[in-house]
């Protein structure tokens, strides 16, 4: 994107069926920094060509060994470093990998854990479509991980289990996801979802999330008769009980 005074680029902008989802700067400082600043020139691209992003919805900024991928527009802490290849395995990265002439060592780097993990057509299409949300106007894409515990609670949705989720990790919004997306599953369509938290974070980041997806808002549970009415009588329901 050129002006007068000042020209701005990015080096890949990934299309899909000749539309522009996400655009990538790669640097080769090989350190935070040069990832601040990748997703600082992909932000000049976005101010100086405007339209482009009616449709480009996901920065992705890579070094060597550093990455940050985020929303177009989201603030800098918003940007996360991706782990892990799902839906690929390590062989299957390991078996691209010694295709790339003159590459030293067949050992996934922080690059190609972000531009596998993120740019593989599966996981694109999922973020674009059920792991993005808007809190007061600005974007947000999922992290990594809260992407990965969601699509593995629901690949194994049938067995019990537990998610540990360390402190200003992202719980609220990984619930929130999960919610949406057991809610949109036809396998889950009429079930009912009970909700047990004391976070009005969670319980107010619930009800956008529902409403941006067009799904039902929860109830509110009040008092014991009402948690039982919904138990016994309300399919398709999202209860939140404090």
């Amino acid at each position: 994107v050129a002006h007068a005074s000042t020209s701005h680029t990015c080096d890949f902008v990934i299309f899909v069926n000749g539309i522009p989802l996400a655009l990538v700067a790669i640097g080769a400082s090989n350190s935070k920094e040069g990832v601040t600043a990748g997703i600082t020139r992909l932000a000049h691209v976005r101010a100086a060509l405007p339209k482009l992003f009616h449709t480009a919805q996901i920065f992705l900024s890579v070094q060597k060994n550093f990455s940050g991928a985020g929303a177009a527009g989201a603030r800098e802490e918003n940007f996360r470093s991706w782990e892990g290849l799902f839906p690929m395995t390590w062989d299957e990265v390991r078996s691209a990998i010694r295709l790339i002439p003159q590459r030293a060592s067949e050992l996934p780097t922080e690059q190609d854990l972000a531009l596998v993990g993120v740019l593989s057509p599966r996981v694109l299409l999922d973020l674009f479509k059920n792991f993005m949300l808007f809190e007061h106007g600005t974007p947000r894409l999922a992290w990594s991980h809260q992407y990965h515990a969601v699509r593995k609670i629901l690949d194994s949705a049938q067995s019990p289990g537990i998610i540990w989720h360390p402190g200003n990790s992202g719980k609220a919004y990984t619930l929130a996801w999960l919610v949406t997306q057991l809610r949109g599953s036809p396998a889950f369509a009429s079930s009912r979802l009970l909700l047990v938290t004391d976070c009005e974070k969670q319980r107010v980041l619930l009800r956008s999330v529902l409403r941006q997806q067009r799904l039902e808002p929860p109830v509110e549970i009040l008092e014991t008769g009402m948690l039982e009415s919904v138990l016994r009588h309300k399919h398709a329901t999202t209860a939140l009980l404090p």
